[in-house]
């Protein structure tokens, strides 16, 4: 897979994240690290299933994309556990935004040692 496809499923699946992270808080009514671990465990399963349909199958799209969204998750825990004051959806934003660039920094150069290697 491309670097602009791997970055734009990435964004997708942050957005899918953070929907369900925000339905899970706001409908179920669970704790915010919970509900993000959750929306998570979501996210993951939906790109699973998104390359099996589209019938692509990179796993190293995947791992780097599971990392990714499990350094997020930890960033998120980190720094609402840190700070409590700051709201969830700042604390999401700021944890995505970081862990979609060590993703993409990640691929980009897995990218480049997979072609130098062939």
């Amino acid at each position: 897979m491309p670097l602009l496809p791997f970055t734009a499923l990435n964004l997708a699946l942050v957005a899918f994240d953070g929907l369900a992270t925000y339905g899970l808080i706001g409908i179920a009514g669970l704790d915010i690290i919970v509900a993000r671990l959750l929306g998570l465990c979501v996210a993951f399963v939906s790109l699973v299933l998104f390359q099996r349909y589209a019938q692509r199958k990179d796993a190293l799209a995947t791992i780097i994309s599971g990392i990714t969204m499990l350094v997020s998750s930890g960033l998120f825990a980190l720094i609402l556990t840190r700070n409590p004051a700051i709201q969830w959806p700042i604390a999401f934003i700021v944890a995505s935004l970081a862990s979609l660039v060590l993703g993409v920094f990640g691929y980009r150069r897995a990218l480049k040692r997979r072609e130098s290697v062939v």
